[in-house]
């Protein structure tokens, strides 16, 4: 398995990483731009994302925005919606940016701040990833 970690803080970057890196390879980026380059990267070498863990508020684009780029990218590459890969946010406990990022964003699942190994297990136990 292969995961994208998009996020701007460090020490998020190294719990998702010490978390998941006993399951699969791990690529992080610091921004949305770098999010959608890797995920459109990816895809070109038909090496797909199993997962893909994107802060919302982050960088130059922000995850929202990211997230809607990228599932325009699978769709006009015609991935049907069984195809898609899991895209898990991670929020801010505040309603606005939950709609944002979960509602319409389209992103898979989110996880609510602080970010805990636990939560991060839980999702992908979700998604069958663990």
């Amino acid at each position: 398995m292969k995961f994208l970690i998009a996020d701007d803080n460090e020490l998020h970057r190294e719990l998702i990483t010490k978390t998941i890196q006993n399951h699969g390879k791990c690529h992080i980026v610091s921004d949305g731009n770098e999010a959608v380059k890797a995920f459109t990267d990816s895809l070109k070498k038909n090496d797909f994302f199993s997962a893909i863990f994107i802060k919302s508020k982050i960088g130059s684009m922000d995850g929202p925005h990211a997230l809607r780029k990228i599932r325009e990218i699978e769709q006009k590459e015609g991935l049907e919606l069984s195809k898609e890969i899991p895209i898990i946010m991670t929020v801010l406990d505040d309603e606005e940016q939950i709609s944002e990022t979960y509602l319409r964003g389209n992103s898979t699942s989110f996880i609510i701040k602080p970010l805990t190994k636990d939560k991060i297990v839980e999702e992908m136990t979700l998604f069958g990833l663990l």
